[in-house]
């Protein structure tokens, strides 16, 4: 995603992008891009929705997830050229709930994923809306061959922390960063970031089900 301007102005504020203007007033958004459902619309979406969802303990991460055979989540995360969208083309096509941005929800004491709608390329109709249970979570990494290793507590809180979406610290108030902070440990808690080692291959998921 391109580099958003955020420019807080008294009691409103602007987001300014090189395709939208958004504007924020109290509970009210305004959009201005062009006429047409675009990369304009989406990117506003994406600058609006995740501060929206992480008030009802919902996350989105910059990501791509895979469904197992019994429909179980794993979230796969990294910087740009780490592999999200690679592991994603070694999948069945079936089971790519999203390639680019994805849903985390904490409810029931349990941890959810739903491909985000917003601007990726819906790989699997079917699958698109219903929530998933997540099985697990890898910090994606290149190599010979799958191997898969436990990261320290710290290594994994920055990790998870960095991947989600669009939340544009610096213009963050103490209290939405504290409640993301709550929500990354919350998720933590309940389903342990790994490292991935992965080749271009694919046996990679296969591999991963079987253990």
């Amino acid at each position: 995603l391109p580099i958003c301007l955020i420019l807080p102005a008294q009691d409103k504020t602007y987001a300014i992008q090189r395709d939208f203007l958004g504007i924020q007033e109290h509970q009210k958004m305004t959009l201005v891009t062009s006429y047409e459902v675009g990369d304009g619309f989406y990117n506003f979406l994406r600058w609006a929705m995740p501060l929206h969802f992480i008030r009802s303990h919902k996350y989105l991460l910059h990501s791509s997830c895979i469904l197992d055979p019994y429909k179980r989540a794993y979230f796969c995360l990294g910087p740009s050229g780490a592999g999200k969208t690679t592991i994603s083309s070694l999948a069945p096509r079936k089971r790519v709930l999203g390639d680019d941005m994805n849903v985390l929800k904490i409810e029931n004491g349990k941890c959810w994923a739903q491909a985000g709608a917003l601007g990726q390329a819906i790989t699997n109709p079917e699958e698109y809306s219903a929530w998933y249970p997540v099985e697990g979570i890898y910090w994606l990494e290149k190599a010979p061959s799958v191997e898969v290793h436990t990261l320290s507590k710290a290594d994994q809180y920055l990790k998870l922390s960095s991947s989600v979406a669009n939340v544009f610290w610096p213009q963050l108030s103490s209290v939405e960063i504290q409640m993301i902070m709550s929500g990354i440990t919350e998720i933590l808690s309940r389903v342990e970031l790994k490292k991935l080692m992965f080749p271009i291959d694919k046996d990679v998921w296969p591999t991963l089900w079987s253990s």
